[in-house]
């Protein structure tokens, strides 16, 4: 949150504060007119004022990251930076750079920008996979993965310009424990639906994992982070290579690399074969994995070599888990690409189908 929106939320905090209690609504209707997101932070504060402790300490900590974030988004902001925007708040850092919530005063909406960082411009090898995620994400179009509207260049370092999805991830609503089995497999559902898109277009994420998966206010899955994403060719045409999956272009001329994130990663991910669409649905089956159970399948100490030279304890997923579920799950973990799953397609084929017979059996009890 920037300082200057700082100021306008705490002015509007203590003038509902000093009105009576049942007063208060009319008075952050007056004061916040159309500006949802102003009335949401207020009222977050007000609520916390119930308790003077946490009250102080929220407010702390929201200074701090105001602070903070207006630091970092200075150059976002300043003379000749980018036009248009204006800088909510940090949401997250990696590797290649920052990604802030902002809103786009021209079309009035929230929106997502992800910034290269300072450090990764003078690095050819990110600036190209920074590039190549902008590409990638603007040749899909599926409700299930967030979208990017545009790509801004501010300087020697770029913005992309993508959908903001306010709602949880699915790591965050895993920390509460499993889900229902008729909960996962609608999240299953729509992750495969969407892996299916990108894969229709020679796309292999690589980095499918709870904390790429978030979901709207109306419980919709979206599937971010292209970061490490793809674009997929076929091999030399011939008999003898129909059929096998597509092989990787990487920035390092064909050479393999690690890049993932381990619990979620595929054998071929860690160099053992090559990486294909089938990773992907390598990556499928931790997920749901993960989801009917509460626990990774490959997670704990050595998580590589868990990967690499044992299966999963199947004994951890509940009783309640239907057959063909746990079927599905089983040709998702197979560390020989030739058994493994072969298509997004089906998994949501399969998926779609075992929602069905779930909705009718919850009908019929």
């Amino acid at each position: 949150m920037q300082l200057q929106r700082w100021e306008q939320v705490q002015a509007v905090l203590e003038e509902a504060q000093a009105a009576p209690r049942d007063d208060r609504e009319a008075v952050l209707a007056a004061c916040c007119g159309a500006d949802a997101e102003l009335r949401r932070e207020v009222a977050s504060l007000l609520a916390a004022s119930e308790n003077a402790d946490a009250f102080f300490e929220d407010l702390s900590e929201r200074i701090v990251d105001a602070i903070e974030a207006e630091e970092s988004a200075a150059w976002l902001t300043s003379e000749g930076g980018l036009e248009g925007f204006r800088v909510i708040e940090k949401l997250a850092s990696g590797g290649m750079g920052d990604v802030y919530r902002a809103t786009d005063e021209r079309l009035r909406r929230d929106v997502a920008l992800k910034v290269l960082s300072e450090s990764s411009v003078d690095d050819p090898k990110l600036v190209a996979r920074f590039n190549r995620e902008a590409r990638l994400l603007a040749a899909l179009n599926h409700p299930s993965i967030a979208a990017i509207y545009g790509l801004e260049v501010v300087g020697d370092r770029t913005v992309l310009v993508l959908e903001f999805v306010e709602g949880p991830t699915l790591a965050e609503r895993l920390k509460a424990g499993r889900l229902p089995v008729a909960e996962a497999v609608e999240i299953g559902r729509q992750i495969a639906a969407a892996l299916e898109a990108a894969h229709d277009k020679g796309i292999v994420h690589r980095d499918l994992k709870p904390a790429n998966v978030k979901f709207t206010s109306a419980g919709q899955v979206k599937l971010l982070d292209f970061g490490i994403s793809k674009a997929l060719r076929p091999p030399e045409s011939s008999d003898a290579t129909a059929g096998k999956s597509m092989s990787v272009i990487t920035e390092t001329g064909g050479r393999a690399q690690v890049l993932g994130t381990v619990p979620y990663m595929s054998p071929e991910q860690l160099g053992q074969g090559d990486v294909g669409l089938g990773s992907d649905l390598w990556s499928l089956g931790v997920v749901l994995f993960e989801a009917l159970s509460g626990q990774r399948p490959f997670g704990g100490a050595f998580p590589i070599a868990r990967i690499l030279e044992r299966d999963p304890d199947w004994g951890l997923l509940p009783a309640d888990v239907p057959k063909p579920l746990i079927e599905l799950i089983q040709r998702c973990l197979q560390k020989d690409t030739s058994r493994r799953l072969r298509t997004a397609s089906e998994a949501r084929a399969i998926l779609e189908a075992l929602g069905a017979e779930t909705t009718a059996d919850g009908d019929q009890g």
